[in-house]
């Protein structure tokens, strides 16, 4: 992951703190107002407008809900280019400890948003809940998906699953060795036909 020599934040983040920063301002609403409907501190709101701080997928969801954006509007190049190469440190970040997913297409416009995430052994991604669906295909690896509503559910290589992620869930790997999945997040079941 690109990070800055002087700390341990993505060097895309201060972009991104930009982009949400002018969004915010432009709508005329207070760091305070933001911080209520994403259940995020202002002080944590604002050093990432500062581009001082990381950020996982799961705080990052509910910024970007409030705001009505799509994660390729605050970190990808804003190009409409159809290939992407593997290891573009402009859309790799943190989504937990010993987690890292890459934004694996950045065109704005697309009802869906593919990420490709390595986990690290025992490692989970932070507890999420967003609009829309997700899926989850394992590449490699044992997986484990946890829902709150639902048993957890066991994926080993091959194996995929869907649902909608408006309820709190999370992806990790087995203790045994690292895992890496397919996720795609669809702004509605539309997106799957």
């Amino acid at each position: 992951m690109a990070a800055s020599s002087e700390t341990n934040v993505p060097t895309w983040a201060k972009a991104m703190g930009e982009r949400l920063r002018e969004i915010r301002t432009e709508r005329g609403e207070s760091l305070a107002s933001v911080a209520r409907v994403t259940r995020l501190s202002s002080s944590f709101l604002s050093m990432l407008e500062q581009g001082r701080t990381d950020i996982s997928l799961g705080r990052l969801l509910p910024v970007l809900e409030h705001y009505g954006l799509r994660i390729e509007e605050v970190l990808g190049s804003g190009d409409d280019a159809e290939v992407m190469r593997g290891g573009d440190p402009a859309t790799t970040f943190s989504a937990g400890t010993g987690v890292e997913a890459y934004v694996a297409v950045r065109h704005p416009r697309r009802s869906f948003t593919p990420f490709v995430v390595s986990y690290e052994p025992g490692a989970w991604s932070t507890w999420s809940e967003h609009r829309g669906w997700e899926f989850v295909f394992a590449l490699e690896g044992a997986v484990r998906v946890e829902r709150s509503d639902l048993a957890a559910i066991e994926l080993a290589p091959g194996d995929s699953v869907h649902f909608e992620a408006s309820r709190p869930h999370r992806v990790g790997a087995g203790d045994a060795g690292p895992a890496r999945v397919l996720v795609v997040l669809a702004e509605d079941q539309a997106a799957w036909h």
